[in-house]
């Protein structure tokens, strides 16, 4: 059922590695955890339909863990917008089977509510909308 409302997310989604996150956000943009690639390949693993397990909640520790990038503004500009998204999404996906799935949640539905404040809830901006409807289906 997720799978299905999560369909207007597929464009900004990226295939997973098989690696679990580094303990620490990589210092180089061009390696495969940096900030944007994290946040699209959750959204990956979430399309493909990864129930609740290590994978999971290693990725969701790592996009509310690090959430800025050390080495200037994003690459790309919406990594934030996904990041948040992504972690709103495990934390409805772990929702019973993790304790910290709930901080997940309204963790990521913050950084979203900010992100798309941000950009003066412009509902024409198409991956603001996405996320936004995917999140509060």
């Amino acid at each position: 059922m997720l799978e299905t409302l999560l369909q207007p997310l597929r464009p900004y989604a990226l295939p997973p590695l098989t690696e679990q996150p580094p303990d620490l956000l990589p210092w180089s943009r061009t390696d495969p955890w940096n900030f944007d690639r994290a946040a699209r390949m959750t959204l990956g693993v979430l399309l493909a339909g990864e129930q609740p397990g290590a994978q999971l909640f290693a990725l969701a520790d790592y996009l509310l863990t690090f959430f800025i990038e050390g080495y200037g503004p994003p690459q790309y500009p919406d990594a934030p917008l996904l990041n948040g998204t992504a972690l709103a999404l495990c934390g409805y996906r772990c929702a019973g089977a993790h304790p910290e799935a709930e901080l997940w949640r309204v963790t990521g539905c913050a950084r979203l509510a900010t992100e798309v404040h941000a950009r003066r809830a412009a509902l024409d901006n198409q991956i603001a909308a996405d996320c936004l409807l995917v999140v509060c289906q």
